[in-house]
């Protein structure tokens, strides 16, 4: 897992992340990246309704954590917000890894 000093917390960072950062897509996933300046490297998810229920949307919420704990650390000063597309809980455990490791 995460801890919690390596995720994102406020909607703000979320929202400037999305808006300014570059963005990368592969699969059911779409990756948002932008410096910030002099902050520490920080994830953050976003899994909306439209992926499925809360039993889905948490379950694919763990996996992510896990997947991205295992990937090689961002840049420092990186914040990347991973947005999960519709059809995102359908993709197995081996998919999720391939198409965030291409787009990390």
């Amino acid at each position: 897992m995460l801890s919690k000093e390596q995720r994102l917390s406020r909607s703000s960072d979320f929202k400037s992340t999305v808006r300014m950062g570059t963005r990368k897509k592969a699969g059911n996933f779409v990756l948002y990246r932008a410096q910030v300046a002099g902050g520490d490297t920080k994830v953050g998810f976003i899994v909306g309704k439209d992926v499925g229920n809360a039993v889905a949307r948490h379950r694919l919420s763990r996996q992510l954590r896990h997947i991205v704990r295992q990937l090689p650390p961002a840049p420092a000063g990186t914040n990347s917000v991973v947005r999960c597309l519709p059809g995102a809980s359908k993709s197995t455990f081996q998919e999720m890894q391939r198409s965030l490791a291409s787009i990390w």
